[in-house]
């Protein structure tokens, strides 16, 4: 098995991938029984094999990595040239949906937050209109309310101007679920741009963010923000006495998702101690199903980009944590799945235009292709509704005098 096709591949940034898995007797079998598995399941996706077609196998190295790492191998053949595909949302979704799972070992579980925890500022600036990674709430979805729970339909076709208006009305939403108005002392965590905050500012509010990321943290304080204050956290949560007590919201998008079960808990009891009688916490969060199949696909992100990116599980997590320990109780959610592949292909297509000006900012072609597989496998995971998205709103219960 050949492997010049690796030349290039830089074996310090990236030794898994730079190394071919070594041929053998064992070896190749497991690699001939992997590529015949992947021919069935495509075949029952109907996805077709082939140049010009939906995906095409350029070295059969591929075949290796899968037999001995599963879903991470197919994406690390993926980063390293060996299969490429015009169409790579569908070709996942189509795996997904015929439940691929080559290894039923996960080679990488969510660890916790370490540094970087963030997205680099370069990377969200040429994938993102707005520079925030944050799934939009398009306008041409329908809602429906029933109880405390608030369903939005897909929008269909958009384009990049529709989604940096999307996420502006999604930053809104939150914003207004948190009744954030002139005034009110506003906390955001955060790992990005910080598009919650500018947005409270300009209603007038007094807001600080906070971030534990230093890259974070030195981005935002180069944005100049203005009446927004930005402090460096050594933890994911704040400590107390940091910030002015009793606020009026606390806000945050894609946040709890990089949490630690432990960690989440206490962002719940953090709220409870810091927010006022009638104070809010509005979160927008990825949400995930209990398929094996969502850990799988996410192994190449948690390996190589975020390696805590964990969707919570929807209302029931939400809820369990607000009423373990804590006055705190979940008052709404609004479930707007839908709205993320529409998102996310806008981005990818973004950021395959800017590919050229990534490469010169230093992202060399693995990491480039990491993050296009990023991108589709988390709008494939949607399409296949194994994942969401959510914006949860929680209230402190009345205290007794």
């Amino acid at each position: 098995m050949a492997d010049d096709h690796l030349f290039h591949i830089d074996e310090h940034q990236w030794p898994d991938i730079a190394a071919a898995p070594q041929p053998g007797f064992r070896a190749n079998r497991q690699a001939r029984h992997a590529e015949s598995e992947f021919s069935r399941v495509a075949e029952a996706a109907e996805l077709t094999i082939g140049p010009g077609k939906d995906l095409t196998i350029l070295y059969d190295t591929v075949f290796y990595r899968i037999a001995q790492r599963g879903w991470l191998g197919l994406a690390e053949g993926y980063a390293a040239g060996e299969w490429e595909s015009d169409h790579l949302t569908k070709v996942l979704a189509g795996l997904l949906g015929a439940n691929y799972r080559p290894q039923h070992r996960l080679a990488v579980r969510a660890q916790a937050m370490g540094e970087p925890a963030g997205i680099p500022r370069r990377l969200c600036e040429l994938t993102s209109p707005t520079s925030s990674l944050m799934i939009g709430r398009f306008a041409a979805g329908v809602a429906t309310t029933v109880g405390k729970r608030t369903a939005i339909t897909a929008p269909g076709e958009v384009t990049r101007a529709d989604v940096a208006d999307s996420q502006e009305r999604a930053a809104d939403e939150l914003l207004d679920q948190a009744n954030v108005r002139s005034s009110d002392r506003v906390l955001e965590l955060s790992l990005g741009a910080p598009m919650l905050a500018a947005q409270a500012a300009s209603r007038g509010a007094k807001v600080t963010v906070v971030s534990p990321d230093s890259a974070a943290v030195g981005w935002m304080r180069s944005m100049e923000l203005r009446d927004i204050a930005v402090e460096r956290i050594a933890n994911p949560m704040p400590p107390i006495d940091q910030v002015a007590r009793r606020l009026s919201a606390i806000v945050a998008a894609d946040y709890m998702v990089m949490l630690s079960p432990n960690q989440r808990a206490q962002l719940m009891r953090y709220a409870d101690e810091e927010l006022a009688p009638t104070g809010r916490m509005a979160l927008q969060e990825f949400t995930r199903t209990s398929s094996p199949l969502v850990d799988h696909a996410l192994q190449a992100t948690r390996l190589y980009l975020q390696p805590s990116f964990d969707p919570v599980s929807g209302e029931e997590e939400m809820a369990r944590l607000a009423g373990g320990t804590t006055r705190l109780a979940l008052a709404h959610t609004t479930l707007f799945a839908g709205h993320i592949e529409p998102t996310l292909t806008v981005m990818a297509d973004q950021f395959a235009g800017a590919e050229m000006l990534a490469g010169a900012d230093g992202f060399d072609s693995v990491y480039r292709r990491l993050w296009a597989w990023h991108l589709a496998v988390l709008s494939a995971l949607a399409r296949q509704r194994l994942i969401g998205v959510a914006q949860f709103l929680f209230r402190p219960l009345a205290r007794p005098r």
